[in-house]
């Protein structure tokens, strides 16, 4: 490979984190070591047309899902070898279907496993201390940066809402409390584009009954505009104070 190509590999995964960085590099090499265990040339990697580089990586995944049983986290190398021939290959990026919808197909097969959340001890720290500074931050833009950001972070939390769901979204997906519930403290959120809608499906709710976080989200609500992300506010206000 010539020396200029080399080089920009290197630079395009210094862009990555050295962690991620290492799982790239160690994943394409293995899918190099299937390639020679096959009699095929590891240049086809530089050369290979994206046809042929999706039909090479769909049988390495396939060849992984056989002999899964035989080591941990063999799922994540097959995803990422093909990420590493993306890093490699950018002309290739969006063409390798084929592969991807296997390894799809794969992930679905593989039983769910919950994250551990933060523990509640220190979310709550967190939320008292950026309302804390908020409020002696005097009124102002700071302020309501702080407020609503400790607001909204508490509904993520105790909705259980990914940060893409969570800026997603908008003052008409809150229903806050009102005569219907009897004014218990009770939001209901609508998520839009939720990741897990293969398994959900499209249309997913979540609620929130705690009550601190029901009574800030209300005055989140109160101050968005018709149409306009929550996150709104916190953003309008942090450009203001740059």
């Amino acid at each position: 490979m010539p020396a200029s190509k080399v080089a920009g590999i290197r630079l395009r995964l210094a862009h990555f984190s050295a962690p991620y960085r290492q799982r790239l590099t160690e994943s394409g090499a293995s899918f190099c070591g299937f390639l020679r265990e096959h009699q095929i040339s590891t240049k086809t990697l530089e050369k290979g047309s994206a046809q042929l580089l999706d039909q090479l990586l769909d049988e390495f995944v396939n060849h992984l899902h056989q002999h899964r049983s035989r080591r941990k986290g063999i799922l994540r190398v097959a995803k990422h070898a093909i990420l590493f021939v993306q890093t490699v290959r950018p002309d290739v990026r969006g063409l390798l279907k084929t592969c991807w919808t296997t390894v799809k197909a794969w992930q679905e097969q593989e039983p769910s496993q919950l994250r551990a959340p933060m523990p509640l001890v220190l979310m709550m720290a967190m939320l008292c201390k950026a309302r804390l500074i908020g409020l002696n931050a005097g009124p102002g833009a700071n302020q309501q940066k702080l407020l609503v950001f400790s607001a909204l972070t508490g509904l993520a939390f105790f909705g259980l809402l990914r940060p893409g769901e969570l800026l997603n979204l908008t003052r008409e997906d809150v229903e806050i409390p009102n005569q219907l519930s009897l004014g218990l403290p009770c939001v209901t959120v609508r998520i839009r584009k939720p990741k897990n809608f293969r398994q959900l499906g499209h249309a997913q709710f979540a609620v929130v009954k705690q009550p601190d976080i029901c009574n800030w989200i209300t005055w989140v609500y109160e101050h968005a505009k018709p149409g306009q992300p929550l996150l709104a506010s916190w953003c309008k206000c942090f450009s203001c104070s740059l």
